[in-house]
């Protein structure tokens, strides 16, 4: 597809954490333009759609962009922390790791320290092995991830046992992780998984959020996506 009928931007929701309501990570949201439409999100923008090599150009696209906000944010002060959605289905193959490897190697110095890659589309049947062929290739360049694990998943030992920083949930009408907040609590609190809701919608899972001690909360109620990476902030400052 040609740069005249496409155009990707990104956007960004502030994440907010529902104990302290500080504002310390923004979540990076893709929008890509087409001639016969919008695709918002992470789940439509880097749907894989059998190809890992496609899957793989488009989420390094999606990557560099949302670096370079990263790093601009960053020289202007704001040292902040960014979450950017990445397809695990990127790294289906030798030759689609290959790729993303190497536009890791070349994404800014500061995604080293402030970058959290958020992995999603996993598959089905996570194993321990499965995880570490998918998360090891991000060392290269970035160390902090955290993941979405798949609906089906019932037990998150592997997830705690590879050291990730938490596990999402999202809460996307039609596009989310397919579970609700108490089952997500139940198989993450046994771990010490820290949680992250996106996509929040309504007060009442803002006060789930709350209850459930989640570490991080987004979503179009607490306002519209941003066009750049913002301060540290706290929620009462967040422009409704």
């Amino acid at each position: 597809m040609s740069p005249v009928e496409s155009k990707l931007e990104i956007f960004f929701h502030p994440i907010i954490n529902p104990l302290n309501e500080k504002v310390l990570i923004y979540r990076a949201v893709p929008v890509l333009t087409e001639a016969d439409g919008v695709k918002r999100g992470a789940k439509q923008v880097l749907k894989h759609n059998g190809d890992p090599m496609d899957t793989a150009l488009r989420t390094i696209a999606v990557l560099n962009q949302a670096c370079e906000h990263l790093e601009a944010a960053h020289a202007a002060g704001n040292e902040v922390f960014l979450m950017v959605p990445v397809n695990a289905k990127a790294l289906e193959t030798k030759e689609s790791t290959t790729l993303m490897v190497q536009a890791l190697k070349e994404l800014p110095a500061v995604c080293a320290k402030a970058a959290i890659t958020h992995l999603f589309d996993l598959p089905e049947r996570l194993t321990l092995n499965r995880l570490d062929d998918i998360v090891i290739p991000f060392l290269v360049t970035i160390d902090k991830y955290v993941i979405e694990p798949p609906a089906t998943l019932t037990d998150y030992t592997d997830i705690n046992a590879c050291n990730a920083q938490g596990v999402v949930l999202d809460l996307e009408p039609g596009e989310g992780s397919g579970l609700d907040m108490a089952k997500f609590w139940s198989l993450a609190a046994p771990r010490r998984l820290g949680m992250f809701i996106q996509n929040i919608h309504d007060e009442d899972a803002t006060e789930l959020a709350k209850r459930y001690e989640c570490r991080g909360m987004d979503g179009p109620f607490f306002g519209n996506l941003w066009p750049k990476i913002g301060p540290r902030t706290l929620r009462s400052e967040l422009k409704p």
